[in-house]
């Protein structure tokens, strides 16, 4: 939204102030969103390839059912691990996202030093989006 629209509705500068305020906060909680979502789809990108080159190896090492259900095995921790360290980095992702929002509906003067200042290693995310902790 552009500043010279709402002077065009005749709208005083007080409420043109309030209007683009409030537009920033939505486009920056936007941006928040799309950066979150474009690190969880190169995640999703790198899971896939090692997944990729892993069945890979199977197919190479299948001549010996032994050694190949023990890397199966192996594969399948490996992969459950990896499942879990990235479903706590999308959980410490939407956290630091929703600060950083929350941060920004504040109007925090620098986000960054005040997100510094936080001890968020007890916070939960929210169904809502907001912060518990």
């Amino acid at each position: 939204m552009k500043r010279e629209f709402l002077k065009s509705l005749e709208l005083s500068e007080e409420v043109i102030d309030k209007i683009m305020t409030e537009n920033g906060n939505d486009i920056n909680g936007l941006k928040a969103k799309q950066t979150e979502l474009e690190d969880q789809i190169k995640d999703y990108k790198t899971q896939v390839s090692d997944r990729d080159k892993q069945l890979e190896e199977l197919k190479k090492s299948a001549g010996d059912s032994e050694s190949l259900k023990a890397q199966i095995d192996k594969l399948q921790e490996d992969n459950k691990k990896a499942t879990e360290d990235y479903e706590a980095k999308i959980k410490q992702m939407g956290i630091k996202s929703a600060v950083a929002l929350a941060l920004t509906n504040a109007k925090a003067k620098n986000a960054k030093a005040v997100e510094a200042l936080l001890d968020l290693t007890e916070a939960k995310l929210n169904d809502d989006g907001t912060i518990k902790g």
